[in-house]
């Protein structure tokens, strides 16, 4: 009897650690502000990320004074591509801009876009 409440204890913090696991998806899912060159302060808000990685939200710019949405498709002025693929966002635009971003805990660094072959560092921060 004291060997199956050994069992059942141990069981119950497994599956509470378990519960605390988030997956890439559910960690991206917030706001993230960031400084980008073309841009200067961006703010990047993702409401959801379905199963096939497509990611929904906002894309805000302050330079431009613009807010895109993200979804499943670009189009100039209006939305940009966006898909998580494990860790790593890839973000796309109809004019060749976009991210290339790799999702570390509350940070997600890497390559801000300007254009083809044109790359800068980018990072945002989780808010």
């Amino acid at each position: 009897m004291r060997r199956l409440a050994h069992i059942s204890a141990l069981l119950s913090v497994v599956i509470a650690f378990g519960a605390l696991a988030q997956t890439p998806a559910d960690q991206l899912k917030g706001t993230w502000i960031g400084d980008t060159p073309a841009c200067g302060s961006a703010k990047l808000n993702v409401a959801s990320v379905d199963a096939s990685g497509a990611v929904r939200g906002s894309f805000e710019c302050t330079k431009r004074n613009s807010v895109l949405s993200l979804g499943d498709k670009a189009e100039f002025n209006k939305s940009m591509a966006a898909k998580l693929r494990g860790q790593n966002l890839d973000i796309e635009g109809a004019n060749g801009t976009g991210f290339q971003l790799v999702l570390q805990g509350k940070q997600l660094t890497g390559s801000g876009l300007n254009g083809p072959g044109v790359k800068n560092p980018v990072a945002f921060s989780k808010q």
